[in-house]
Parts: C-alpha cells; sequence; structure tokens
C-alpha cells in the first residue's frame, strides 16, 4: 500500500474539507486541484467524492474538461446548509461548552441565532415538534471561578480588530502580583480559554517595533483600557500549540519526568492525554512515569503540587527537584538560555 501524503489527516478530516470546499465554491473543482489541497492522491479524491455522491445524489455533478475531471456542489436550497438534527444539535451542545466565556446578553443572542438557524435548516413545524431533542440535551457543565467578561466585551472587540489588521495596541495591564498597573506596547496574535479563564497571547514591543521583545500571555480581565496605535506589527507571531499542557509561560520548551506512586494519582494520571508528546511508563509496584515537554514549566510544577504526598519525584531537564513549591528554577533556565 502507497504511502499517505499527508498522514496526520483521517479519512473522515478529508472528507470533511472536501465538502466544506464544494459548499464554500458552488464552481467547478478540479480533481487534480482538490487533490493538491488537501494533500492526497487523485484516486482518494475519487473514492471521497463516491462516499458524497452516496449522501448527496443529484447534488454532487462531475464531468470532464479536456480529460480533467471535475465535481461541482449544487445545492437544492441557495439557503440550505445541509444541516440536520443532531448537527445543529451538536451546534447548541458547543454554545453551551463556551458559556463560562460569554456574558449573557451573547450567549442570549447565540441561542436566538441558532433557533433561527433551526428553524431555516428543518421548518418551523419540525423544530416546534423537536425543540426538547435539539436544544435541551442531557448536558450539565461545571465550572469553577467563573468569570464576568460582560463588562470586557468592548476590551475583546478592539483586541480582536487588532488581530485582524496586525496592530499594535497600547495596554494598561494589572498584574496578577502585585496589582500595580502598567502601561505596555502589544501585538496581540491569538485568543486562548483555558480553565474557565481567557487570555490573549501576543508579543510585547519596546521601541523598535520592527521586532519584538518576548512572548506574553495576558488575562482578559485584567486589561484596565485599550488604546489603538497608528503602528502595525511588522514581524510574525507564533501561534500557541493547543496540544502543548498548558499556556506557554516559557520562552523555550523545558522537559519533565514525573513519577507517581501507586494508587489512585496514577491510576488519575493514567487515564488522561495531558500533552501531545507525552509518554507514560509503567513501572514496578503500580508506580507510574509521565515524560512530557512543555513551555508551560510553572503550571506543571502548580499541577504537580495538588499531588501532595502522592508524588514521588519530579525531574526538570534531567535534575531532580527538590522543591516543588520553588519556581524560580525557571527563571533561572531562562536566564542560562
Amino acid at each position: 500500500m502507497p504511502r499517505k501524503i499527508d498522514v496526520d489527516a483521517t479519512t473522515g478530516n478529508k472528507l470533511l474539507r472536501l465538502f466544506r470546499k464544494l459548499m464554500i465554491s458552488h464552481g467547478k473543482h478540479y480533481m487534480s486541484d482538490l487533490a493538491r489541497e488537501l494533500k492526497c492522491s487523485p484516486q482518494t479524491i475519487g473514492r471521497l467524492m463516491l462516499e458524497l455522491e452516496t449522501e448527496l445524489g443529484a447534488q454532487i455533478e462531475s464531468g470532464m474538461d479536456s480529460h480533467k475531471k471535475w465535481y461541482k456542489f449544487t445545492s437544492r436550497n441557495s439557503n440550505n446548509l445541509g444541516l440536520d438534527t443532531e448537527e445543529i444539535r451538536y451546534l447548541s451542545l458547543c454554545k453551551d461548552m463556551a458559556v463560562p466565556y460569554l456574558s449573557e446578553d451573547i450567549s442570549v443572542h447565540l441561542d436566538q441565532l441558532i433557533l433561527k438557524l433551526a428553524i431555516q435548516q428543518l421548518g418551523e413545524d419540525r423544530v416546534e415538534k423537536e425543540y426538547p431533542k435539539i436544544f435541551e440535551p442531557d448536558y450539565s457543565f461545571y465550572s469553577k471561578g467563573q468569570i464576568d467578561y460582560s463588562q470586557h466585551v468592548n476590551t475583546i472587540i478592539k483586541i480582536e480588530r487588532a488581530i485582524r489588521e496586525s496592530g499594535i495596541l497600547k495596554l494598561t495591564y494589572r498584574s496578577s502580583k502585585s496589582n500595580r498597573k502598567k502601561q505596555i506596547y502589544f501585538a496581540p496574535k491569538q485568543f486562548i480559554c483555558h480553565s474557565s479563564a481567557l487570555y490573549i497571547l501576543g508579543a510585547s514591543v519596546k521601541d523598535d517595533i520592527n521586532a519584538f521583545e518576548k512572548i506574553k500571555t495576558l488575562l482578559i480581565h485584567r486589561i484596565e483600557s485599550v488604546e489603538k496605535t497608528e503602528n502595525k506589527a511588522e514581524f510574525a507571531i507564533p501561534k500557541s500549540d493547543t496540544k502543548d499542557f498548558g499556556l506557554p509561560w516559557l520562552s523555550n520548551p523545558v522537559s519533565f519526568t514525573i513519577t507517581f506512586k501507586a494508587g489512585t494519582a496514577a491510576n488519575y494520571v493514567k487515564e488522561r492525554i495531558w500533552c501531545v508528546n507525552q509518554k507514560l511508563k509503567s513501572l514496578a509496584d503500580g508506580e507510574l512515569e509521565l515524560t512530557l515537554t512543555t513551555r508551560s514549566g510553572p503550571e506543571v510544577l502548580a499541577w504537580c503540587r495538588g499531588f501532595g504526598d502522592r508524588l514521588k519525584e519530579i525531574c526538570i531537564n534531567g535534575k531532580v527537584i527538590e522543591d516543588i513549591m520553588d519556581n524560580s528554577i525557571f527563571y533561572k533556565l531562562e536566564t542560562e538560555e
């Protein structure tokens, strides 16, 4: 069997990307172009199109132009997005999961939009009949320390606009350590939702606006004021890897080897995925060793403290840590670099 061109993409992912491509642009799509965009072979495109034709029938058209195979999606209704009851229900479920990060007025507005979408897609009679099934799924989401973002909506809108325009902002930020306010010039890049809080990842900028000083992650609710500047970020800011352990607090990644004693802690850690590059190793007497590399060093150490005496040992970059309450090791590592 020939090796996949894109080894990270599953068949389902490719099928979804193909369907989305056909829906966004209703013109002709040539097989060779689709294969290049999806990083797969023309034969794979042919197999995926057969699956779509099985589900959509006459809505999928195909033909030849000068020996080039093309496909086209034709909607039966120009307003029909092809969503069914389950998909709208999942959309409502995703909104419910995002509630801790939404103000009440935005949450209500989203409910109204999803309801309008459901009526448009399924018809008023069907929505009225199936309303509990669609909008009242049997799920409950609990969060600790929820933050009210209703008073920060204008801040979020200004930052969002700056991201689109690659702008540099002048922020007044309240420090979590001293509660003192300071002004910083900041180029925002990406919003991050983490542990029921909303952050903005970006770069602090000093006098030279052609380069950034340091990658920073700021809490939205600690931003006191936002002022737009005329400067643009003429540099690339790396995005955060959502598959990392947590937020990118450090400039450079740190290697952790954490050993848990046998029992509840080891079982708890074993049942979950903590980081995309993690390695789990079962040791003698039921102990467990977790190895991972991350820029979330202080966050990992804080997480480890919660296990108390169920934790046996922590090694950072191969060195055993005697005092897990001391975060200064990360400052020393950054200085050494």
